[in-house]
């Protein structure tokens, strides 16, 4: 129990704001390991939430994630 399984495409790691810098793939592992467990469409509405922010809403490839949690 408490397990997750946490499956993204490249939208969300390769993300780019403003600076042109990549979101990449530490900062979607620490929020993953930082949101708390029991909802796995918390932790997937966090993990969008940050990419958008970090892009500033102007998202410039697809992105499709998938959060799982075992209860």
């Amino acid at each position: 129990p408490g397990d997750r399984l946490i499956c993204y495409t490249d939208g969300f790691t390769e993300a780019r704001n403003g600076d042109d810098e990549e979101f990449g793939e530490d900062p979607l592992a620490a929020l993953a390991q930082a949101t708390p467990r029991g909802s796995a469409e918390t932790l997937a509405e966090a993990l969008t939430s940050a990419v958008i922010t970090w892009t500033g809403g102007d998202a410039q490839d697809d992105a499709t994630l998938i959060v799982v949690e075992r209860l």
